[in-house]
């Protein structure tokens, strides 16, 4: 499933305490695009690319909304569920830079770079082959 090209961004980006929440239907068939996929599948799910691009264009709640479906998708203490951790940390760094909370993100990008060496250290070749800069 190739969804690149078809993923549509939400009208706006949710800020707690700025906006209204979206309406958790909204993404309910995206995060179900996990359910009985195999490990070597998930970089092909709606979940995981809707994740990247609501990441990629600041929807760093919304990111975080799909990309847990994957997370929890992946096996315990795997490297893929390391680092799709690490990505859902970052997701939350970006917001709450975006809420003024420049500490908290601080702390939340430091323990995502620690997720990211972790994941990376037990699968160099990763099955996730993105790199956290995007």
């Amino acid at each position: 499933m190739n969804t690149e090209d078809s993923i549509k961004l939400p009208a706006y980006a949710h800020v707690p305490g700025v906006n209204a929440r979206h309406d958790e239907a909204e993404f309910e068939q995206i995060c179900q695009s996990v359910e009985g996929v195999a490990l070597h599948q998930l970089p092909n799910t709606a979940a995981w690319q809707y994740g990247l691009a609501f990441f990629e264009n600041e929807f760093y709640w919304e990111a975080h909304e799909v990309l847990e479906s994957v997370w929890m998708a992946c096996p315990p203490n795997s490297a893929e569920k390391l680092y799709v951790q690490a990505l859902i940390q970052q997701a939350n760094a970006g917001l709450k830079r975006k809420m003024g909370r420049a500490s908290a993100a601080d702390r939340l990008d430091k323990e995502a770079q620690r997720l990211y060496a972790e994941a990376e250290q037990r699968m160099p070749q990763g099955l996730f082959k993105i790199s956290p800069e995007q």
